[in-house]
């Protein structure tokens, strides 16, 4: 068993950087990440209720919706794939942050399209 494999052992990482989010220079980015995984592995119902639980909307953390309206609209994929890979052909090559968002994007529209 590898470290963080479990829900709880996720939502212990949280709970131990949650004093030190304004101290310890990497404790918003393993928040962040821990939210990630419980999002990507658990769902975002549960990162979620994380967020909820541990008080993380005072820090500056918010709850995520899921996309569901893209699929309720019946807009085509390949309408879909094609305006990403539109917008990603815009980016400027320095911002990778965007880029991967859209990349995780595409990803779940052939998740749920597929």
């Amino acid at each position: 068993m590898t470290r963080h494999e479990t829900l709880q052992d996720w939502r212990d990482g949280i709970e131990r950087e949650i004093d030190y989010g304004d101290v310890r220079p990497y404790s918003h980015n393993i928040i962040n990440t821990s939210l990630q995984a419980i999002a990507e592995k658990f769902g975002q119902a549960e990162a979620n209720k994380a967020i909820e639980d541990f008080g993380l909307e005072e820090l500056g953390w918010h709850k995520v919706e899921e996309a569901k309206h893209l699929a309720q609209e019946n807009i085509p994929k390949k309408d879909l794939v094609a305006w990403i890979a539109n917008f990603k052909r815009q980016l400027p090559k320095s911002d990778w942050s965007s880029f991967a968002v859209l990349e995780k994007l595409e990803a779940w529209i052939h998740w749920k399209y597929d």
